[in-house]
């Protein structure tokens, strides 16, 4: 499974919280207590991530009584793949594939023999350059309340469309 770790759950919420307190007219830094309690989530967690997005320039902070963390550019600025590799590192499906591609892991024994290496590259630059066109506006535009829509269409329509038959 493809999914986000709890620190990239905690940068996003964060920077949403700020995103949100950056919209308000005279707002202030926010503390990483207040994003803590308001989330219910580890304090410590929330500084050691909101450090890490101020070293990679998403952040801006403000020490003092009065301090805190504000975002250090629009929300419609700040990409989802610059929070990746800012808590993460640069992410990568399988070892084969990143800036730094490791042909024979420890990880995976099949190595140059591999046939899907070249495919599972292409589908990691193509996921990479998704998350590189999501903001985090993006992520803010729709609220809560609004139910998820997916469309269901049944495994044998697919099917007998691949054959040409309608």
């Amino acid at each position: 499974m493809i999914a986000f770790t709890r620190r990239t759950d905690i940068a996003l919420l964060a920077l949403a919280t700020l995103a949100e307190a950056n919209s308000r007219p005279s707002s202030n830094p926010m503390s990483t207590r207040h994003i803590a309690e308001r989330y219910n989530v580890s304090h410590p967690l929330v500084m050691n991530v909101l450090k890490d997005l101020h070293r990679a320039g998403i952040v801006e902070s403000t020490r003092g009584a009065k301090g805190g963390y504000a975002l250090g550019r629009p929300a419609d600025n700040v990409t989802v793949q610059e929070v990746l590799v800012a808590i993460e590192g640069q992410p990568s499906l399988a070892a084969c594939c990143g800036e730094v591609a490791i042909p024979h892991s420890t990880d995976c024994n099949v190595g140059l023999q591999c046939p899907i290496t070249h495919a599972v590259q292409r589908l990691n630059d193509r996921i990479q350059n998704f998350l590189g066109e999501i903001t985090l506006a993006d992520l803010l535009i729709h609220s809560a309340a609004e139910p998820r829509t997916t469309q269901i269409v049944p495994l044998s329509t697919l099917r007998s469309s691949d054959k040409g038959v309608s």
